[in-house]
């Protein structure tokens, strides 16, 4: 499997895990937004608490290309509210 094929599988995967945990507070939908043709791929706590507005961006991630020799590419976390701090993305990938 192509590896940037496997990194989106990995991502796609986790952010759909994560997003199934309901927000405890107020009228908060989850979303999920998967930009495939840039790599972008983020996870939105959206909706009211009472009268205050909620936009919460959980979990950001890019696929990021590294100007290397090899080519490849690289994961980036630009933002990670959960508990988890290190992400193991092979946990996510159906075998």
């Amino acid at each position: 499997m192509d590896k940037l094929v496997f990194y989106r599988q990995c991502i796609q995967e986790l952010l759909t895990e994560y997003s199934k945990v309901s927000p405890i507070n107020g009228d908060i939908e989850v979303q999920k937004i998967f930009d495939t043709e840039h790599n972008h791929y983020q996870m939105l706590n959206l909706g009211w608490e009472k009268h205050r507005r909620i936009y919460n961006c959980v979990m950001h991630l890019d696929i990021i290309p590294l100007l290397s020799l090899s080519g490849e590419n690289n994961l980036g976390c630009l933002q990670n509210k959960t508990f988890t701090k290190n992400l193991d993305f092979r946990h996510y990938v159906r075998k």
